[in-house]
């Protein structure tokens, strides 16, 4: 797979933030939230007519669509709590299967009530991949919930990123409320949640946990390649910018700061071909894959430090995000 194609470089004297703020909301954030609102609608549609094959593939859509989206999980819609109720892994299957044996009236009020990791493309997740799960009434009659209350936190999110659009295409500046400031702090953490939960614990890194393919995200769906791979290229269109838009690479090169541009091609690079070097599904070959993991974790690593060493403060930003040991 090819992340995208390498643009050509800008060079300007007195940078313009603007021009970055514009491309990444016009040709990132705004088409990502975007296709998870009409996926999810297509994904309401085939749970409504029980059609779980249609179901995973509208599943896998939202899944990639999503990874658009967490770079800018900033500002108000940080504040919100969607992205969490959305997007919560691991999901408590003990409750889940507790909601199915149990007697007690589903209905949209009581999906609502209940915590993060009982709802969100996750525990939809676990309830179309799952194969030991008793297809009866209401099985199908959370999953028809659930993807109505997924349906509408996308909506909700989507207008959130509709009313804030003014916002982030106009809070230049360097100050941590500033766009820019915001994101230089949020694609931090999508790189510490990268190489720590969706690769390390899997692979047993830390001394705490054991190999174990059950730990990866997204298991069940055998899609745990994909979201790292997505969570790259999304990573790599922020810095880059999207097509002809501008990236954080032309404020480096108008800043006379190339060699971190440079690096950058480096660490990305190396991190696309680590990917591709890989064995997919990566559930049921761990071991084999291992090695491979173990240097790809390596790479978010380094292209995490760059961000919070190299570009944040080189550009007059300050991150506050402070998880930066390496472990």
């Amino acid at each position: 797979l090819v992340l995208s194609c390498k643009k050509r470089e800008v060079i300007e004297n007195n940078y313009n933030q603007t021009d970055i703020l514009i491309g990444w909301y016009d040709s990132i954030l705004k088409p990502s939230i975007q296709n998870c609102v009409a996926y999810a609608g297509s994904l309401e549609t085939s749970l409504k007519e029980e059609n779980l094959k249609a179901s995973e593939l509208e599943w896998q859509s939202i899944s990639i669509a999503w990874r658009g989206v967490e770079p800018f999980i900033i500002k108000d819609l940080r504040n919100s709590f969607l992205a969490f109720r959305i997007d919560n892994w691991p999901v408590d299957t003990s409750d889940i299967k507790e909601i199915l044996s149990s007697t007690e009236l589903i209905d949209e009020d009581f999906v609502n009530s209940l915590p993060s990791d009982n709802v969100g493309f996750y525990a939809i997740e676990y309830l179309v991949f799952s194969k030991h799960l008793e297809k009866n009434k209401k099985y199908y009659q959370l999953l028809k919930l659930l993807g109505k209350v997924l349906r509408t936190d996308f909506l909700k999110t989507e207008k959130i990123i509709s009313d804030s659009e003014e916002d982030f295409k106009t809070a230049t500046g360097y100050t941590l409320s500033s766009t820019i400031g915001q994101v230089l702090n949020q694609a931090p953490q999508v790189c510490e949640e990268a190489l720590r939960y969706k690769i390390s614990i899997p692979i047993g890194y830390y001394e705490y946990v054991s190999l174990d393919d059950k730990h990866l995200e997204a298991w069940r769906s055998k899609t745990s390649h994909t979201i790292i791979f997505h969570t790259l290229k999304n990573l790599r269109n922020v810095f880059y910018g999207l097509g002809e838009s501008e990236g954080l690479n032309d404020f480096l090169i108008a800043a006379d700061k190339k060699d971190i541009v440079d690096t950058a091609d480096e660490y990305f690079a190396e991190a696309e071909d680590l990917f591709n070097e890989l064995n997919t599904p990566l559930f049921g070959r761990l071991v084999e894959n291992k090695e491979v993991l173990t240097e790809l974790r390596l790479s978010f690593k380094k292209i995490r430090s760059l961000l919070m060493i190299s570009v944040a403060p080189t550009l007059g930003f300050t991150v506050s995000f402070s998880d930066s040991d390496g472990d």
